[in-house]
C-alpha cells in the first residue's frame, strides 16, 4: 500500500490513536494522519494544537519516518482526491466495537460514493485499548479521574490545563 491516511479529530490524543497509528505505519509507505474538524462534537483544542501534539507523540514514540500529519477540513474522499501525487491513498480507520464498525463501515459507502477510487481499511483496536476514547478522556479530566493510562504525559497535562481554564 503506497499511501494511507488516517483521519480523526484526535481531540484529545490517546494511547488508542497511537497504536492505529504505529500499525499503519507499518502498512504504508506513507502515513497521512489528518487532523479533522468534526462539527458534531464541541472541540477541547483546536486543529493546529492537536496536530502539534501529534507530531510530538509521533517523534517521542519514534513511530515511523513515514508519518506526516496534517489539518484538513471537509471530507475524507476530498482530500484523498487532493493527494493525487501519492496515488490512490486508502483511509485507515480504527474500530473498538460493534458500534464503531457500523459508523465506519457507513462512512467507507459514503467515501467510495464520493470517490470511487478510494478504499477503507478497518483495523480493530488493540484489546488492550479498546476502552480508550476521546469522549471518556475529556469526562475522567473533568471529574479529576486517573488519565495516565489514556495517553502520554504531556497530553495529559495539557487536557488538564485546558479543563481547568474553561472551567474558570
Amino acid at each position: 500500500m503506497k499511501t494511507a491516511i488516517y483521519p480523526g479529530s484526535f481531540d484529545p490524543l490517546t494511547y488508542g490513536h497511537l497504536d492505529i497509528i504505529a500499525r499503519a505505519a507499518k502498512l504504508a509507505d506513507t502515513l497521512i494522519v489528518s487532523v479533522m474538524r468534526n462539527i458534531d462534537k464541541m472541540s477541547l483544542f483546536m486543529p493546529d494544537e492537536r496536530a502539534t501534539m501529534l507530531r510530538c507523540a509521533v517523534d517521542e514514540q519514534e513511530l515511523g519516518e513515514n508519518i506526516e500529519i496534517i489539518t484538513s477540513e471537509g471530507l475524507v474522499a476530498d482530500l484523498a482526491r487532493g493527494l493525487d501525487t501519492y496515488g490512490k491513498p486508502v483511509i485507515i480507520k480504527g474500530v473498538r466495537d460493534a458500534q464503531d464498525f457500523y459508523i465506519e463501515q457507513q462512512m467507507a459507502a459514503l467515501n467510495q460514493a464520493e470517490n470511487m477510487m478510494l478504499e477503507t481499511l478497518l483495523l480493530p483496536a488493540n484489546p488492550q485499548l479498546a476502552h480508550l476514547s476521546s469522549s471518556a478522556f475529556k469526562e475522567f479530566a473533568r471529574y479529576g479521574g486517573n488519565l495516565a493510562h489514556f495517553a502520554p504525559d504531556f497530553v495529559v497535562t495539557a487536557v488538564k490545563k485546558r479543563i481547568t481554564e474553561l472551567v474558570n
